[in-house]
């Protein structure tokens, strides 16, 4: 089984934050805010304070079952905090390696900013060359895993323009592809055309976020910018000309259920688009997002689905096929 859409600052354990705050000298005390916030539910060790697992989940997890994508977003501020060093980054790309071969996952495209991992000083290059220094040791669990290098929405020209450079750079060397992320309803993706532009130049391969929190013309306008994928892509189901293109096109949409729902993008699992998408020859394939934001991993989100209107079978032997042929190392064969 294969996941092609999975940040790594949004599936942090609170295990993987006690250690790198520990190994990297963060506090995380009775004093700390985060602990103050929830209201002093700690654990005694034999040096200091801790959160609890239950209070740092309280930071990295969206509580609600329905909300927005602002508000979805604001569950990174600790992950990020923790992952400031090569170091830091190549632990956690390492852990969550663990976490995918536990669950029989083969192969996964993981995802992150290294633009938001500079705050003490390291490039954004060292910081990726931390992530790929995990590379062999999830090849020793028997799992593939490669990066998607994400320009952020709302962020400085300079810092996207250097995160696409490393995203050429090291394409095909750890690198799988490039990504548009933050939030979609305040930056449209055609604000970014200049770098898809250089990109497409490159024959890097991009994916971008669209028709999460935007309607389909987003959709449109990443597809007009030459995206081999959509992140997402829920909007598309308002227009039956787009859903013809994308399934005539094989564009792959990488759909996350549970994401999907708590953020709003889809109003319910029992009418989620999925099987329609299906029904109407699309690409789909099913994602978890953020496994700590949502709360979820590859087998919840399977059985999550079975409750959409009319889902079988026989649809999760077609996400599968799907995933696998949607990986971008195999896009890039097919093209």
């Amino acid at each position: 089984m294969n996941e092609l859409h999975l940040h790594l600052d949004g599936s942090l354990t609170p295990s993987v934050v006690k250690k790198i705050a520990e190994e990297e000298h963060i506090e995380l005390s009775s004093e700390d805010a985060l602990c103050q916030e929830t209201k002093g539910k700690c654990e005694r060790t034999a040096e200091n304070m801790l959160p609890s697992d239950e209070a740092l989940l309280s930071q990295m997890s969206f509580s609600s079952e329905k909300g927005t994508l602002a508000d979805y977003l604001k569950c990174f501020e600790l992950p990020i905090r923790v992952l400031q060093t090569p170091q830091a980054v190549r632990f956690a790309a390492m852990k969550l390696s663990e976490e995918l071969a536990r669950e029989g996952i083969f192969y996964a495209e993981i995802r992150f900013a290294p633009q938001f991992h500079t705050q003490k000083g390291y490039t954004q290059e060292q910081i990726l060359l931390g992530a790929i220094e995990a590379l062999g040791y999830a090849s020793l669990l028997g799992i593939e895993i490669s990066f998607i290098l994400c320009m952020m929405r709302g962020q400085s020209d300079k810092a996207n323009e250097e995160t696409l450079n490393l995203a050429v750079k090291y394409f095909g060397r750890g690198v799988c592809a490039l990504d548009l992320a933050g939030d979609e309803a305040l930056w449209p993706v055609g604000a970014y055309e200049g770098f898809f532009s250089y990109a497409a130049k490159k024959g890097l391969p991009f994916t971008v976020h669209a028709g999460e929190a935007a309607g389909a013309e987003s959709v449109e306008e990443a597809l007009r910018l030459g995206a081999w994928r959509i992140g997402h892509g829920i909007a598309a189901i308002n227009d039956r000309e787009l859903m013809k293109y994308l399934a005539e096109h094989h564009i792959p949409l990488e759909m996350c259920p549970t994401s999907n729902l708590q953020t709003g993008a889809a109003q319910s699992i029992e009418a989620y688009p999925l099987v329609e998408f299906l029904e109407r020859g699309m690409c789909v394939t099913v994602n978890t997002d953020n496994r700590t934001v949502s709360n979820t991993t590859m087998n919840k989100e399977f059985e999550l689905i079975k409750r959409i209107n009319g889902y079988s079978e026989n649809n999760k032997r077609q996400l599968i096929e799907h995933a696998e042929m949607a990986s971008f190392k195999n896009l890039a064969k097919a093209r």
